[in-house]
């Protein structure tokens, strides 16, 4: 039979070989979509054809996903217009993030709205960093030290200098960046500049400060501006 297949989330290789292979004896015109943090399973499959990586959403668009979410409708209600749009700027382009955000807004007085965001613009939002954080709790160990410093010294850096420190720090950089690139932990430019999304940092920064109450028993410090 000619059907659709989706296999969400797989994160192992040996999860992809065993879903896969029902999926041989479908009809044709079939389609398999396979969703993962990993881009390094889909390489391993010579039959993928392409490759899609989803992208942040542009300010119209997640206004209208955020409104779907907040109000029901398609765009904010009238007197909400500057809550939504720093709503939205909260989130940075990031679907999950805006559907939390809208879910947690829906029905609320505008004074809520207020102070939640007045809130989530200074504290975690628990619901969006659990989410963002799977990707990090697959990592093993030199990767997460990795992620950690990139989240706290070296965003914005290039790739060849900050492989020069890693490097000297005995982290196997080269293959440890490919890896955080792979799960879309961070991207690297086409001048090798590495960047982080802005949830994606905030999420290594409070990993670092639930080390401990006390910033002097912390394993990295940071003065954010």
């Amino acid at each position: 039979k000619k059907v659709l297949i989706v296999l969400d989330d797989v994160d192992s290789f040996s999860q992809l070989d065993t879903l896969y292979q029902p999926c041989k004896y479908v009809g044709p015109g079939s389609k398999l979509i396979i969703t993962t943090r990993d881009r390094h399973l889909l390489r391993r499959r010579v039959d993928v054809t392409h490759v899609y990586e989803v992208k942040t959403w542009s300010i119209a668009e997640s206004l209208e996903l955020f409104s779907v979410h907040a109000f029901n409708e398609r765009r904010p209600k009238k007197g909400y217009e500057d809550l939504s749009n720093r709503a939205v700027n909260c989130a940075r382009g990031v679907p999950l993030a805006l559907e939390v955000l809208g879910s947690n807004l829906y029905s609320r007085t505008t004074e809520f709205w207020d102070d939640e965001l007045n809130k989530l613009e200074n504290y975690r939002n628990d619901n969006i960093q659990d989410v963002l954080q799977v990707s990090y709790d697959g990592l093993d160990d030199l990767e997460k030290e990795i992620f950690l410093d990139i989240a706290f010294f070296f965003k914005g850096e290039h790739k060849k200098d900050v492989v020069r420190i890693l490097d000297a720090c005995d982290f196997y950089p080269t293959r440890g960046l490919k890896v955080l690139e792979d799960k879309a932990l961070i991207t690297i430019s086409h001048s090798g500049m590495i960047e982080m999304h802005d949830l994606i940092e905030e999420m290594g920064l409070n990993i670092v400060r639930g080390e401990s109450k006390d910033p002097r028993n912390r394993s990295r410090l940071s003065d954010i501006k």
